[in-house]
């Protein structure tokens, strides 16, 4: 997929909230083309779906064409895929991956055109694993810190024909920080033991 994308090196795809609902979300609800093809197509929601499994190395080449600079931290890299919303019954959503889930964080922002009107909605949510606060510690060395930023269609949006409704765009952010330290850390830990070895 990544060998799909068209930019320069240089170039960087930084998207407003409105650029993803009005460029991206809404064509692809209409069947209809897009602007861009770096955007790839993960179901986000079924067994075996945590981030670091569904989302290979090769997929997080694309985000290097939309890594957004950090003040702390060159570890934290985003990406965007649309996936389609998984509901129970038809009334809920249910955000279930895997081994863990997308904890809403309870924060939503509509989003506005340049007309003032509501085209769309933006949820955060942050990946946590089953297990109690000891096994996400254990996950978060293991494989970083996950937080998703879900976009979907509201207001005028969807006065037109929209075939695919239950689509939604996610910009996904992981944080591998905690993760690369911990590795650094082991493998001092292992250097220091090394050399008590041989000085023995």
């Amino acid at each position: 997929m990544s060998m799909a994308v068209n930019t320069v090196p240089g170039f960087y795809i930084t998207p407003t909230d409105e650029d993803l609902i009005t460029f991206y979300l809404k064509p692809k609800a209409m069947r209809q083309s897009l602007p861009w093809d770096g955007i790839l197509e993960k179901n986000l929601y079924e067994d075996n779906a945590m981030p670091w499994v569904i989302l290979t190395e090769n997929d997080w080449e694309i985000s290097q064409k939309t890594a957004r600079v950090y003040e702390n931290s060159v570890s934290k890299d985003e990406i965007y895929v649309f996936t389609k919303l998984k509901k129970i019954a038809g009334l809920r959503f249910v955000r279930v991956a895997g081994s863990g889930y997308w904890d809403d964080n309870q924060v939503i922002t509509k989003i506005k055109n340049r007309q003032g009107e509501i085209v769309g909605i933006k949820k955060s949510f942050t990946f946590k694993v089953k297990g109690g606060k000891g096994q996400e510690k254990i996950d978060h060395k293991e494989k970083g810190r996950w937080i998703m930023h879900e976009y979907t269609l509201a207001g005028v949006s969807l006065v037109q024909e929209v075939k695919d409704s239950d689509y939604a765009i996610c910009r996904i952010f992981r944080d591998l920080s905690k993760c690369r330290k911990n590795v650094a850390e082991s493998s001092e830990g292992r250097q220091s033991r090394l050399d008590i070895d041989l000085n023995n």
